[in-house]
């Protein structure tokens, strides 16, 4: 069966032709959004195979489809998602660097560090003190 985030916008496909890249390009990402949201709210680790799933169709499908319109491997497509939502908890949040590894989706927080220096060429910590301290972004409180 055929997941709906992959459905032409009528619901049904129309034969013998294919998605543009473009729209293939828009799918994936509501689609990512989607799983992404999930796996925040339950804590867990995103995984590119897990994705999968969740849009109902192979691992090698989406990860062709994936590479091809997006140019990056689809654990990299995930990856920089994940990061970006972790910057901007680090940034406005006082939550700790531990507790924003699970919040998204990193599974454990040695994988955050290591994902987050790899991209930012920092610690989750140094960075936070750093951007925090320049910008005087305001802070939400975590709540404890």
């Amino acid at each position: 069966m055929e997941n709906p985030a992959f459905r032409h916008s009528s619901g049904v496909r129309p034969r013998g032709r294919s998605p543009s890249p473009h729209t293939l390009r828009q799918r994936l990402d509501r689609a990512a959004d989607l799983y992404l949201r999930d796996c925040y709210k339950r804590k867990t680790a995103a995984r590119a195979d897990e994705f999968a799933r969740h849009l109902e169709l192979t691992r090698q499908y989406v990860a062709r489809v994936s590479s091809g319109v997006l140019g990056v491997p689809l654990r990299d497509f995930l990856r920089e998602r994940q990061l970006r939502y972790a910057e901007q908890l680090l940034l406005t949040t006082s939550y700790s660097v531990v507790d924003i590894a699970a919040m998204s989706a990193f599974g454990t927080h040695p994988t955050f560090y290591r994902a987050f220096k790899a991209a930012y060429g920092m610690t989750p910590g140094h960075y936070r003190s750093r951007f925090r301290n320049e910008h005087r972004l305001p802070v939400r409180e975590s709540g404890r």
